[in-house]
């Protein structure tokens, strides 16, 4: 039995959807999301990825739609987790009380004893935190996730698809070759090693190169990034079916699950066993 919480999102995502008149291949090609994970979302099934990035799809989802997405993750969180979860990503305070608040000038203070005073004042307090915490989270997606790139990263798009809000894209400008001049073979050993992650599928990619900050990425169907490193690069990836990995040019021995979560290290060796 679906929970009927999550049966609600659905409801109010696909209400929204048809209220604007618009098909899900059209929020697809809005959002980049696969249409049939849309389709999942609309009757009611948010458990076919993993939470780190089911939240995302939740609020592309709802964005497209003109709705607030932030506030639709927050009931998915609810319906998932019981109440809004405090993580270590996102440190969501809880705005459930159990009375409610006071007005100013209601005459009912009049009686109020210390204690409850107290307590309502908690409450307030609690709610200005959790509204604070998320226009935080709110700005900080905008600002990293939606626009996560680096003077580090370059990003190479391996077909011609038209710019979205939820993403930018860089052309790699590739080095001009001298009439009659052969590019040369490079060395693993010598220089700066380069990984080319390329996708046949939406995922989610978690990346540090040497000893520099972790970033993460939404990856869309065929598509691909790449990245130089000094001697080491660290993924996560979501989906690790649909990633194939490439080393200064030539395709390493890669293979992994559906909707499943693995760890690559790649050195100027390949993959480390």
């Amino acid at each position: 039995m679906q929970n009927e919480a999550f049966l609600e999102i659905a409801k109010e995502l696909k209400s929204a959807r048809e209220n604007k008149g618009v098909e899900i291949s059209q929020i697809s090609n809005k959002t980049r999301i696969d249409a049939k994970y849309l389709k999942l979302m609309e009757e009611g099934d948010f458990d076919y990825m993993p939470d780190v990035y089911m939240k995302a799809f939740v609020k592309e989802f709802a964005d497209s739609l003109g709705l607030d997405g932030a506030e639709m993750v927050n009931k998915y969180k609810a319906a998932k987790f019981g109440r809004v979860e405090q993580s270590a990503d996102d440190d969501l305070v809880s705005t459930k009380t159990d009375e409610p608040v006071r007005e100013f000038g209601s005459g009912e203070g009049e009686n109020t004893v210390p204690g409850e005073v107290s307590k309502n004042n908690n409450q307030l307090v609690y709610l200005a935190v959790a509204f604070l915490f998320i226009i935080t989270v709110v700005i900080v997606y905008f600002a990293v996730i939606k626009d996560g790139s680096t003077e580090f990263y370059k990003e190479n798009t391996s077909s011609k698809q038209q710019e979205t809000p939820a993403e930018k894209r860089f052309v790699e400008k590739k080095p001009e070759l001298k009439p009659d001049s052969k590019p040369a073979a490079v060395d693993p050993s010598e220089g700066p090693l380069k990984v080319r992650v390329e996708t046949s599928d939406t995922l989610w990619l978690r990346v540090k190169l040497d000893d520099q900050q972790t970033n993460e990425y939404m990856m869309y169907p065929n598509t691909s990034k790449n990245f130089d490193a000094l001697s080491e690069f660290r993924f996560v990836v979501g989906n690790s079916s649909a990633v194939k990995f490439f080393l200064n040019g030539n395709q390493l021995q890669f293979s992994g699950n559906k909707g499943t979560v693995k760890n690559v290290i790649i050195d100027k060796n390949g993959i480390r066993k």
